[in-house]
């Protein structure tokens, strides 16, 4: 999915499934007018829970909870949030795969072409917010993909040499 299509992901696979968009309904559907990629995608959905919701309504109860089950799983792996994450009314759950990931390819390349960076340089000059800027840091130096020190009460990013 493309970056501007992301957003919608969640969106729409709970439309598929009849549960809350985290969105305005006339949002989602606007996009959808423009983008056959996501439109597609709403498709697959709504034809694979048909096909999971046939199944369910031929299995016995036991296998119906196993079925929800494997679906929320699907939804886990497909978008990398946890269904079971409690989500107040006006929230909306974080893929902190994507969003982390993505921060943390836009610092990368952005140290790789500037240099040695300063958080809040960083910040400025991309559009991420100092808190994605301080979670992506924390998988890029995990992952040992950066190196961070600490002067003047600034974070320093820099490639490892």
């Amino acid at each position: 999915m493309k970056d501007k299509c992301e957003k919608y992901g969640i969106a729409i696979t709970n439309y598929a499934l009849g549960e809350d968009l985290g969105m305005p309904q006339e949002e989602l559907f606007a996009h959808l007018r423009e983008c056959k990629q996501c439109l597609n995608e709403l498709v697959d959905w709504k034809n694979a829970y048909a096909v999971m919701r046939a199944k369910e309504y031929d299995s016995r109860p036991e296998n119906r909870e196993k079925m929800a089950k494997m679906f929320e799983n699907l939804k886990k792996q497909v978008f990398g949030v946890d269904p079971a994450c409690a989500v107040a009314k006006g929230e909306t759950v974080l893929n902190m795969d994507w969003e982390i990931g993505s921060a943390a390819g836009k610092i990368y390349h952005y140290v790789a072409k500037n240099g040695k960076s300063n958080t809040i340089d960083i910040t400025r000059n991309t559009d991420l917010n100092l808190k994605k800027v301080d979670w992506a840091i924390g998988w890029l130096a995990r992952e040992k993909k950066i190196c961070v020190s600490y002067a003047d009460n600034l974070t320093y990013v820099y490639l490892p040499r």
